[in-house]
């Protein structure tokens, strides 16, 4: 499930270069290129040629889809923190 959250729900700040004046690279992290690493995955020139043959862009969707960004946090930290570690707490979204 840790990776159905980080891929599909989680969402990141993808990094845009920008020259200053000085002639420096830098990073600019802005709202509107925040996105999970599958939406930015989809946004690549000619995404479906890294695809695995035999899966398809319709069934990423559908799985992205099968949960709820809370659904899937929920479902990462109750599978991903030992038992003994939280003392039977569940976590609620």
């Amino acid at each position: 499930q840790v990776y159905r959250y980080i891929n599909f729900h989680r969402p990141c700040y993808f990094p845009t270069t920008v020259i200053d004046n000085k002639g420096k690279q830098r990073k600019q992290y802005r709202y509107e290129n925040m996105m999970t690493p599958y939406e930015k995955f989809k946004s690549l020139p000619r995404p479906s040629q890294y695809l695995k043959s035999g899966i398809t862009f319709k069934q990423l969707d559908a799985f992205a889809r099968a949960m709820t960004d809370n659904d899937a946090v929920s479902s990462f930290l109750n599978d991903s923190i030992p038992a003994w570690l939280v003392n039977g707490y569940q976590f609620c979204m």
